[in-house]
């Protein structure tokens, strides 16, 4: 019912095989199990609604729940001083990656991002890492980087970080 692989970084990506969305669109109409909490009730309510939603519309839940991730949103290309910091760090990404998920050096996003001080972009960099809405990585080649390159590292937990990354990868890691 359900297949796995794993990706980039050592992540594990389930997916469900056609026995296994059929279990799934059968889960949304069962009935609670007896004396659970209001909360559960409300939980099993939302899926009987959406089960009659889909229905009604004849989607699928694949539909629904497995749509490919479009990666970061990609604001208007100019640079504006009221654009939040984090929104720009997307946008520069956008601008770097071919596709959500890859991995692109810190030094491009620092070129793209040069009107904001060192300091105040690491310490977006770090909370952004640490809510888990970016990922930041070593190079493993580290040794061959160029000397901007290796300048324009974060040091996250002692270990200096060179890539950073948006969004799921498509395709076979």
């Amino acid at each position: 019912m359900i297949s796995w692989r794993k990706g980039l970084r050592g992540a594990i990506f389930h997916e469900l095989t056609e026995r296994g969305w059929i279990r799934a669109r059968q889960e949304f109409v069962v009935a609670p199990p007896e004396r659970v909490s209001s909360a559960w009730l409300l939980h099993y309510a939302t899926l009987r609604h959406l089960a009659s939603i889909m229905e009604r519309n004849d989607h699928k839940i694949a539909d629904v729940f497995a749509a490919t991730d479009p990666g970061p949103e990609t604001a208007p290309s100019g640079k504006t001083e009221d654009t939040p910091l984090e929104d720009r760090i997307k946008r520069a990404y956008s601008e770097v990656a071919e596709s959500p998920g890859d991995l692109v050096s810190l030094f491009s996003i620092r070129e793209r991002l040069a009107d904001f001080d060192r300091a105040e972009l690491d310490r977006a960099l770090k909370e952004m890492d640490r809510r888990r809405e970016i990922h930041l990585d070593p190079d493993p080649r580290r040794n061959e980087l160029p000397q901007e390159v290796l300048d324009a590292a974060i040091a996250v937990g002692g270990e200096d970080k060179h890539l950073l990354t948006i969004g799921q990868a498509n395709g076979p890691a």
